[in-house]
């Protein structure tokens, strides 16, 4: 997995977003953990490592982490912010 290059995540007041850049008419906001699994993808490509440190930072199972990290994919996948 790797984060299409025109997308970037902006922490605003209380949220962080994902914008295209140069289009600031359009945002994702996400919140704390898909901001986490957003920021994980930033540095690894692998959804199990990222699963992993999900996991790890809110003392979840990792399976349970692996769903999560499996839906929100899927989810950008779907929407073109990741390929």
């Amino acid at each position: 997995m790797k984060i299409k290059d025109e997308y970037v995540l902006q922490d605003l007041p209380g949220m962080a977003v994902v914008v295209p850049q140069g289009d600031e008419k359009y945002f994702l906001k996400l919140n704390s953990t898909a901001a986490f699994i957003w920021r994980a993808f930033e540095s690894e490509n692998d959804p199990d490592s990222v699963a992993r440190a999900l996991a790890a930072k809110y003392s979840i199972s990792y399976e349970r982490a692996l769903r999560s990290v499996r839906k929100t994919v899927d989810e950008w996948l779907g929407s073109g912010f990741i390929e």
